[in-house]
């Protein structure tokens, strides 16, 4: 059908959703009117509805409609209808102030009788509130995903209802259904939460439906553009399930509209879905949640709660009341077979059928069927007696055309211009052409020039000789399938008056007899040059031993041609008689028993006495008459077997000097096993050859040596390459561990590949002992036995690296938030260093001498190991400085532990030889990873650092290094200093932002805003170098320093007659100062020409609360000398009437966070409003912040705010700026109309 045709479908539909809504909205307004009517005639059930959504949200108005279809039969029912809004505000600040303000309006209502909720943020909330709140009414929930919550509650007793739970499986099942020809099926989810717990449930079911190929499409890696470019291109015979596409790659949101639009607008296969609202917008569909039957099945439980029936008695539905919905208009546009539909599935949009539209006409049709029957009859009488003769002759001719079109010979037909009258099967097939595509076309048609002038002249030929023609040709058709040979006969055809008519042709492929005669013809010249050319001699004699063919190489021995040897014997070339006797008793001896030969021969040439030596094969053969026949080759392999001897004497000699020089030499095959091995390895093995060779190293190794020698080996083996190692391995002849420096290299045969493997080793034992107690020297401590400083270096970087490894962090640095030592690091496996001092060592070691101390250092080193367990890393880093590296998986509180068992280890008193001595010991602790890289030296010097705190905090004590808040709190120091040199050197500044009447159009006042003038940034908001200042003096500073600005400011206006009130931001330290009155008085007095009023100070709505009665005492106190406050970002705080009450501030600012989308938002529209009656109840002035539009203006004044500021309105500008501007601002004229 047409676009116009899916047009006015698409129109219909939009047309009954309006009728739909609208039908619900009488039907609620009606309910409503009639449950008043029976609430003041009788007892009326009351119902809350409690949504976690807002009503705009797509599921909202079906779980309406499904719940009043049960209501709406029963005009007792009160139904009531509350939105948390959750899904868009899901803090907890929103979740407050919804609940006080549900409180405010159920406080004038009577108690409900069955609180119904909606989704699991509904859920949470009426439960925590269900003694509060509602009076602990009964709970019936619906459209609940958290399946084990619900049971749980319901097997206490303290709510019933419906759960909502995807049909994954059903819905696969469902695809694989109604399309069983697709190909695959893309799967589109995202990163979000649902999304990702959707993609496991998808990935579970997939592998539970047979036969359907599923693969994925996620958001979580592309770009909505991308993805539709994705979908745009697939196969269309594929299939595309959406389940979630809120969010993309770059982090853009999409609602359920958006997202489905965006994708389904690019599909061009059937999509389908598990919600029921994709439907009617291009989801064909699934087995859907419906949202409908979530209420209507949820309504009927609380009906039965209603009517006496105990809540522990109505039965939860745990099985999602899922519905299988068809799209038809889908499944018309994708050519899907009805009778795939499943017969419970709910057909939408089915279109009306022909007879159903046409009831009428049918039938009035029906009714003039007899006389057309009659009229049909009569007609069918007439016509079938002229057809019959006709039919007969079209059987006839039928008959041929069929014989000719189905014979496997090419048969055509031309008329006498060269044009095709008729062709069968065969020459179509060959031309590459449909059936009747020949007809009227001539050879040029499907010929090159060439063939064409051939055929045309064989046509000529026939025509003008009336003869016939048999010839053989070689076609190619232009668009057939390939060339052949063909064998035709063209014959004349004349009419019956003996004009002629034009030519026929029959023509008979002729490809496989041709192509077997050259195959022959090409066999005997490849074998005549086989025996021709080969190096071997080659003969073919028959019984009686004369040659019927030979070579070269034979004639050439008889110094003849292979022509001239034809029908002689060897006798005739010289051959002993005796000898050629023999040769033929020898060929007559394998023909009588018919088996093949291979004989090793030696011939000695005459003339020269040289002995040759040669290895025959004699087969013998039948001719075609069964004549018997040998052939014989003969390879002279005098040169290999001269060869073999050399190599038997080479390796004699090779084997002596092997046996001889100072190393251990061997070859393996590719399996390991021992080909060679010399006298040192047979000594050290102390075996012979015939005991090795043939094994393998693990004949001769432990079960370790040999894996190692085996993992070397194949290395050389595979990887074709020469290496050099070191190998410790441990013969089991010596029983002990051996070193030997090897070479291994390996051998390759004449096709380049590796055959066998050349090992090379000398024994390098003493010269790595002696190495090894160098290195233990060097790297550990010889009064301690713990690692040295050096060692230590490297060890710990070892562990680093690990730790990064394991732990998935990069280059050293962590982000996140899990368990650690100071709660900064975020890796699951830790490095912690620490740093011990011993107090008071010096002392005793000064007190008993440098022996008994050394003793004592001995027997500290020794706890240190006991304590820190058998992996940690301990190092001795000076006199009585040690170095312990621990590497644990463990909180805080278990390090807390492990120190203070060190602690408590290392003070206990120590004997030597009765000399009782103690120290304590002060600890410094750090860790690894952090938030930035850190080297082992760094780690050892943060250690130390906090080693000397705990030790200038009293000792025996331990104390951790925090990396986060050192790094941070130097940060936070620079910029501190850098702002104090910006206030030091004015580069601060201060611009203006007017507030304005919007509906006189006066300038009311302007607030002063800080800018900082940076040489290398620009201009800086204070957004970027304020907040460091919060709780700092310097934060003081410059809140004085705005305070004297702004006078300063004042006072110039006051020279230019310009009284425009100025304000100013005040911090909550500033104003928590207690000289903060005087200073500001001290200041005022310096300006003699202040005019009270015209200064005010904005304070935050939560600077005012957090001492009500100290902030108001300032404000009462500056209010005495003319200065006034304003609360500031009202709305972000927690206020309530009595605290705006309890405030004397003279104004109220509107925060900009509420007042931006007041014109999409209702919810912010209402609080906008609400804030404005409070406000003015209090008798204060209100004035809205982040004015962006002319809009956002009209609305407001319409909410009765007529003071405002924002960029609609000037964004902040200097000084300088600011006269000009009020002098020439003039209000839009919207706002003057509403004027």
């Amino acid at each position: 059908m047409d676009s116009g045709y899916w047009a006015s479908l698409a129109d219909l539909s939009q047309v009954l959703s309006c009728m739909i809504v609208d039908q619900l909205f009488f039907r609620a307004v009606l309910l409503f009117l009639v449950s008043v009517s029976s609430a003041t005639a009788g007892h009326a059930d009351r119902v809350l509805l409690l949504y976690s959504y807002n009503p705009t949200f797509p599921t909202s108005e079906k779980v309406l409609a499904g719940v009043q279809s049960v209501f709406s039969r029963h005009d007792s029912i009160l139904l009531d209808v509350e939105y948390m809004n959750a899904k868009r505000h899901p803090d907890a600040t929103s979740r407050e102030l919804f609940l006080n303000d549900l409180r405010y309006r159920l406080a004038s209502r009577p108690d409900y009788d069955v609180v119904m909720v909606v989704d699991d943020a509904a859920l949470m909330f009426a439960e925590e509130h269900q003694q509060s709140l509602f009076r602990r009414a009964p709970i019936v929930y619906l459209a609940i995903n958290n399946y084990d919550h619900a049971r749980a509650i319901n097997a206490q007793g303290l709510a019933t209802g419906v759960i909502e739970k995807v049909s994954v499986e059903e819905t696969l099942e469902l695809v694989k259904r109604v399309t069983p020809n697709r190909k695959r099926l893309w799967i589109v989810t995202d990163g979000t939460m649902t999304g990702q717990q959707l993609q496991l449930a998808a990935a579970e079911a997939s592998g539970k439906v047979k036969g359907l190929v599923t693969q994925w499409l996620s958001l979580a890696v592309l770009t909505m553009p991308e993805l539709q470019q994705r979908i745009k291109g697939l196969d269309k015979g594929d299939a595309l399930l959406l389940m979630s596409a809120y969010s993309d790659a770059d982090g853009n949101m999409f609602s359920f509209d958006e997202s489905l639009e965006l994708i389904v607008g690019q599909s061009q296969v059937p999509v389908f879905h598990l919600w029921e609202h994709g439907m009617g917008r291009g989801v064909l569909g699934g087995v859907l949640i419906s949202h409908f039957e979530q209420g209507r099945v949820a309504a009927e439980q609380a009906l039965q709660v209603m009517h006496g029936k105990p809540l522990s008695d109505v039965k939860p539905v745990f099985q999602s009341p899922n519905v299988v919905q068809i799209d038809m208009r889908e499944v018309q546009r994708f050519g899907i077979a009805p009778g795939a539909i499943p017969p419970q599935a709910l057909r939408l949009f089915e279109p009306v059928s022909f007879l159903k539209r046409f009831q009428l006409s049918v039938m009035l049709a029906l009714s003039l069927v007899p006389l057309l029957i009659g009229l049909l009859i009569f007609m069918f009488w007439q016509a079938r007696e002229r057809s019959k003769l006709g039919r007969e002759l079209e059987n006839k001719e039928t008959q041929l055309r069929l014989l000719v079109r189905t014979i496997p010979d090419l048969v055509w037909f031309k008329d006498i211009d060269g044009r095709y009258v008729l062709v069968n099967r065969a020459v179509e097939e060959f031309l590459g052409i449909g059936e009747g595509e020949a007809e009227g076309k001539t050879a040029k048609d499907f010929f090159d020039a060439d063939t064409v002038r051939t055929i045309d002249g064989i046509d000529r030929s026939v025509m003008t000789s009336r003869h016939t023609d048999v010839c053989e040709q070689r076609l190619t058709a232009l668009h057939g399938p390939g060339d052949i040979e063909v064998e035709t006969i063209r014959v004349p055809v004349y009419d019956k008056n003996g004009t002629l008519n034009g030519v026929l042709g029959i023509g008979r492929d002729i490809s496989r007899r041709v192509a077997a005669e050259q195959r022959a013809q090409d066999r005997e010249t490849l074998l005549s040059s086989v025996i021709s050319e080969m190096p071997d001699i080659f003969v073919l004699k028959d019984r009686y031993g004369k040659f019927l063919l030979c070579n070269d190489n034979v004639a050439n021995l008889y110094n003849t041609t292979p022509e001239q040897m034809v029908g002689k014997d060897d006798a005739d070339f010289g051959v002993p008689p005796e000898l050629s006797e023999k040769m033929r008793d020898s060929v007559l001896d394998l023909m009588s028993h018919d088996r093949s030969e291979i004989v090793y021969e030696d011939s000695t040439d005459v003339a020269s006495g040289e002995v040759r030596h040669f290895k025959s094969i004699k087969k013998p053969i039948r001719d075609m008459n069964g004549d018997s026949q040998i052939i014989v080759i003969a390879q002279d392999i005098t040169d290999m077997v001269r060869a073999q001897q050399q190599i038997r004497e080479n390796e004699q000699q090779f084997r002596t000097i092997l046996d001889n020089i100072d190393a251990y030499v061997y070859l393996k095959d590719t399996e390991g096993r021992y080909l060679f091995v010399n006298r040192l390895v047979r000594e050290l093995w102390q075996l012979e050859d015939e005991d090795i060779l043939g094994k393998a190293d693990e004949s001769f190794f432990d079960e370790e040596s040999a894996r190692k020698i085996r993992k070397a080996d194949e290395q050389v083996l595979r990887g074709n390459q020469v290496i050099k190692r070191d190998e410790h391995v441990a013969p089991q002849s010596t029983g002990r561990a051996m070193s030997f420096q090897a070479t291994k290299l390996p051998l390759f045969n004449d096709d380049g590949e590796v055959y066998a493997l050349c090992g090379i080793s000398i024994d390098v034992t003493r010269r790595v002992e002696y190495q090894r107690e160098l290195e233990r020297i060097a790297l550990f401590d010889p009064l301690t036995g713990l690692m040295s400083r050096s060692q230590l270096t490297t060890v710990m970087q070892q562990r680093m690296e690990q730790v990064q490894k394991e732990s998935g962090v990069v280059d050293g640095v962590v982000d996140g938030d899990v368990c650690s030592l100071d709660g900064n690091a975020s890796a699951s496996t830790m490095l912690v260093v620490l740093y011990i001092d011993l107090d008071g060592f010096k002392q005793i070691n000064d007190a008993v001498g440098h022996e008994t101390g050394d003793e004592f250092l001995k027997l500290v080193a020794h706890r240190l190991r006991e304590v820190a367990g058998p992996e940690a890393c301990l190092a001795r880093y000076g006199g009585d400085e040690f170095i312990a590296v621990l590497e644990q998986d463990v909180c805080k509180g278990e390090s807390d532990a492990l120190l203070e068992a060190m602690l408590n280890c290392l003070s206990q008193p120590i004997d030597i030889d009765g000399l009782v001595l103690k120290v304590t010991a002060s600890i410094g602790v750090t860790h690894y990873p952090q938030q930035e890289e850190q080297d082992p030296d760094q780690l050892v010097r943060q250690a130390d650092q906090a080693m000397y705190i705990a030790k200038t905090s009293g000792k025996n004590r331990f104390h951790y290094f925090d990396a986060v808040l050192n790094v941070k709190a130097a940060n936070r120091q620079k910029n501190l200093e850098r702002l104090a040199q910006a206030l030091e050197n004015d580069e601060l500044e201060l611009y203006f932002q007017p507030k304005v009447n919007m509906r006189d159009g006066l300038v009311v006042g302007a607030e002063a805003l800080l800018r900082w003038n940076h040489p290398e940034r620009g201009v800086v908001a204070p957004g970027d170098f304020l907040p460091d200042t919060e709780h700092h003096y310097l934060g003081i500073q410059i809140g004085d320093w705005v305070i004297h600005q702004a006078l300063n400011v004042l006072s110039r206006w006051n020279r230019e007659r310009r009284f425009i009130p100025l304000s100013i931001n005040i911090s909550n330290l500033q104003l928590s100062q207690v000289d903060f009155v005087s200073k500001l008085a001290a200041e005022i007095k310096t300006h003699p020409d202040f005019i009270p009023g015209s200064l005010e100070l904005e304070i935050l709505e939560t600077t005012a609360l957090e001492d009500i009665a100290e902030v108001s005492k300032v404000i009462w106190q500056c209010e005495d000398m003319g200065v006034y406050f304003s609360i500031d970002d009202f709305g972000t705080g927690y206020s309530s009437l009595t605290y705006l009450k309890r405030l004397p501030a003279r104004q109220l600012k509107i925060d900009q966070s509420f007042v931006a989308d007041i014109l999409v938002d209702p919810e912010d529209l209402s609080i906008v409003n609400s804030v404005v009656t409070m406000a003015t109840g209090c008798g204060m002035e209100v004035v809205a912040e982040g004015v962006e539009t002319i809009e956002h203006g009209t609305v407001l004044m319409g909410l009765g705010c007529d003071l405002a500021q924002g960029y609609g309105i000037a964004k902040p500008m200097p000084l300088e700026d600011f006269g000009p501007w009020a002098d020439n601002w003039k209000p839009p004229a919207r706002w003057i109309e509403q004027h």
